[in-house]
């Protein structure tokens, strides 16, 4: 310690009345140190030092209660310059060390949040209002959660569990949903799926509302498989596909617009039903169940092919429930067509050299026959009012009775 005094000390009582300088009792001055007997405290007036740090300066940087009225400047942290110099890390439990803002507390076991707040802990942050967690980020798992709207302008995620997913487009002229495989990738699961567990359930698996000029749905297909399949495996007896309009307009358009060789339209049935049903319950006049118009002079409007025959049904078949109009009507309105209006041609030969072309039946039943020339009489087996064209020299036969027997025309 060093106990200094730069100048006398005049120790003489003031009572005393004045005396001569050498008889009044003076301390000279002192210069004594025990520096190193009390820990480096030199004691001095305004130079006192503890470990050569100035008593003043520690006093001006701590008030009569211990705490620090100055900025905190060491390796670690810096309140001058508002910089956290060096790492901090939290506690080994639950949200022991956490950083927080307002008042958000836990209990001693790390749950049970109360309060408002944001909590930063070796776990991840949570967010909190009036003790319900609002958000969450776990860094163990990577699990974000929100209670309210999420909002961003762009990014990228992986897969997407959510009870209600609404996509709204605010004010960007752009493709709202843009779902795309990427093309190093041979996908061989379905890009979208659509699924509707419950079986009674009664909404849609899709439902598509457009009120704009464009197209409420377009499919593209550029590679070899089909652009749309409709498959309807159980269920109660509905529709595969049903197409509802409202307008004036086709229910269904189907353009071909390749200029190749393939089917604008392919139907095939491989149960019991039938293949295609056409209901008109429109009754005004010119309004046609079916309208087929052809463009291309060189290719049938209708062709109407059966491979398969084991019932000997019909290829074509005509009804009428009601009405008295004619069945069918072939009318060709092109005055410098010299073809025929209707061509018949049966490869099928019965006995040999003659064709059945037409049969006709109501009250009673005919045939007619084509001939390769060869006359029916003997040779064709008929029944009354069977006619056969074509035969011996060009003749035309009737059969009088069932049997053989043919007679010339």
């Amino acid at each position: 310690m060093s106990i200094k005094n730069k100048k006398p000390i005049d120790l003489t009582p003031k009572s005393l009345p004045e005396i001569p300088a050498k008889e009044k009792i003076v301390i000279p001055e002192i210069n004594y140190e025990m520096g190193t007997m009390l820990g480096g405290i030199k004691l001095g007036g305004d130079d006192s030092t503890i470990n050569n740090r100035s008593v003043k300066t520690i006093a001006d940087a701590v008030n009569v209660n211990g705490n620090f009225i100055n900025d905190v400047i060491n390796a670690r942290f810096d309140s001058s310059s508002k910089k956290i110099l060096s790492d901090f890390n939290f506690g080994t439990t639950n949200y022991a060390g956490a950083v927080k803002s307002g008042n958000i507390a836990w209990d001693v076991n790390g749950e049970n949040i109360t309060g408002s707040g944001v909590a930063l802990y070796r776990k991840g942050i949570v967010g909190a209002f009036e003790g319900v967690v609002k958000f969450s980020l776990n860094a163990e798992t990577g699990d974000a959660t929100f209670a309210g709207t999420l909002v961003a302008a762009a990014g990228t995620l992986g897969k997407i569990t959510a009870g209600v997913l609404n996509l709204i487009d605010q004010s960007t002229n752009t493709t709202l949903l843009n779902i795309n495989n990427v093309s190093t990738l041979q996908l061989t699961y379905d890009l979208v799926y659509l699924s509707v567990q419950k079986s009674d359930s009664t909404g849609r698996a899709l439902a598509i509302v457009h009120y704009g000029t464009g197209h409420a749905l377009e499919i593209i297909a550029n590679g070899g498989g089909a652009g749309i399949i409709v498959t309807k495996q159980t269920g109660e007896a509905s529709y595969a596909l049903q197409v509802n309009q409202r307008t004036d307009y086709y229910g269904i358009d189907l353009q071909k617009i390749a200029a190749g060789a393939g089917t604008a339209l392919n139907i095939q049935n491989s149960g019991a039903g039938s293949s295609l049903v056409i209901n008109q319950s429109i009754t005004s006049a010119g309004a046609d169940a079916v309208s087929i118009t052809n463009k291309n002079n060189n290719s049938r409007i209708l062709y109407l092919n059966q491979t398969g025959d084991t019932l000997n049904v019909p290829v074509v078949y005509f009804g009428r429930t009601s009405g008295t109009g004619v069945m069918a009507s072939l009318v060709n309105s092109n005055s410098s067509n010299n073809f025929a209006v209707l061509a018949l041609s049966n490869a099928g030969i019965v006995s040999v050299h003659f064709n059945k072309m037409i049969i006709m039946g109501g009250v009673g039943s005919m045939t007619i026959w084509l001939s390769d020339g060869t006359t029916p009489d003997g040779n064709l087996t008929g029944v009354a009012g069977d006619i056969c064209f074509g035969a011996d020299s060009g003749k035309a036969y009737y059969c009088p009775a069932a049997g053989t027997v043919w007679t010339a025309m």
